[in-house]
């Protein structure tokens, strides 16, 4: 069996011409801008821009989970929790001491980054669901101090009367300019990770999941990449909790309660575990699902449950490994492309040499 190098060694730049992969294309981001014009332009009522608002917020916190988890190996269910600390501390800072909000939004995510890193070191020998175990119990955690320190928090109450934001005379923070906000956020987001992943950075986390042992034998430390990863997780759970602040206009531990975590969870596996665009495409099915399913009244909840497992048996890639298939045969059946072009031989391997006579290999 042949030992691929370039799998777990981040140093060695993989033939995707000859391995016949590619890295993370940056066309489906361009097919994700004319969606959400598209449905913007299509659908206006007030309910339907904030369904679209709330699946892009749900995007950034799943972007947030499917770095750390997806492409680092590292199961983790603390997302909510870095966005009720982002969240909190905007809420904290804005209604009750009156920072303006580019400043508390800074403050709450440089904290929440913080606590992410911390949370990879202090977790960073443990796995699979030992890690899952970690997180949740972190989440937990969280929310029990929420809670428990009514004079800052507000208790079960929460915290009401986030403000607004404005420039100028324009109020950024309306039902329908924050559908643009949110998604102008979501797509600098996807970008952002896209980038990561075609980075050195992203080998790494590559090296982490497929072989922790080998990155570790080849000289790289699997626990300072497995801070990293956290802490990008926490910068896109922090992000993602300020603007569901802001979306409600209130925070309380129902808006960041551990259901968020496994909602989200649930959104990676439907939309594609091993794919950035399952975020998105898993926000968009499992927020829209429930209202979609509205008329069936007394059966919605079933036929809801129903439905995700039927997608979690029959799609195991999700619905992004479904666009992926889809994508495929569709080329297969377009005519074969002109040989007119030929690629270079930079990449191509010379053929061995035929002996001399007289001489053996």
């Amino acid at each position: 069996m042949r030992l691929r190098l370039d799998a777990i060694n981040p140093f060695i730049r993989p033939n995707r011409a000859a391995a016949g992969t590619t890295s993370p294309s940056l066309a489906p981001l361009a097919l994700l801008v004319l969606a959400v014009v598209a449905f913007r332009m299509f659908f206006a009522s007030s309910a339907e821009v904030s369904l679209g608002t709330t699946v892009g917020i749900y995007t950034v916190l799943a972007l947030g989970l499917s770095v750390v988890a997806s492409f680092g190996g590292q199961l983790s269910l603390a997302q909510g929790a870095f966005g009720a600390i982002a969240g909190y501390t905007f809420a904290i800072l804005t209604v009750r001491y009156r920072w303006p909000s580019p400043a508390a939004i800074t403050l709450g995510l440089v904290l929440t980054t913080a606590v992410a890193w911390a949370l990879g070191h202090f977790l960073q020998r443990l796995r699979a669901f030992y890690m899952a175990m970690g997180t949740l119990a972190f989440a937990e955690i969280v929310t029990v101090l929420i809670t428990s320190q009514t004079s800052l928090t507000g208790g079960f109450s929460g915290i009401p009367g986030v403000p607004l934001w404005r420039i100028g005379d324009v109020d950024i923070s309306s039902l329908r300019n924050l559908y643009w906000v949110v998604w102008a956020v979501a797509a600098l987001s996807m970008l952002a990770a896209l980038l990561v992943l075609r980075s050195r950075a992203g080998r790494e986390l590559n090296a982490l999941k497929t072989d922790p042992l080998a990155a570790s034998l080849l000289g790289h430390d699997p626990a300072y990449w497995k801070r990293g990863a956290f802490a990008l997780s926490g910068v896109y759970g922090g992000v993602g909790g300020v603007l569901l602040a802001v979306s409600t206009t209130a925070v309380t531990p129902d808006l960041y309660s551990n259901d968020l975590g496994i909602l989200l969870f649930v959104m990676l596996v439907v939309g594609g575990w091993y794919s950035l665009w399952g975020a998105p495409l898993g926000a968009l099915v499992v927020t829209g699902l429930p209202i979609w399913l509205q008329a069936y009244q007394g059966y919605a909840d079933l036929i809801y449950t129903l439905l995700v497992l039927l997608v979690l048996v029959v799609l195991p890639r999700g619905v992004a490994g479904l666009a992926a298939d889809v994508v495929q045969a569709a080329r297969q059946l377009l005519p074969a492309r002109s040989n007119a072009w030929q690629p270079s031989s930079a990449g191509a391997v010379e053929a061995e040499p035929e002996p001399m006579a007289g001489t053996t290999r």
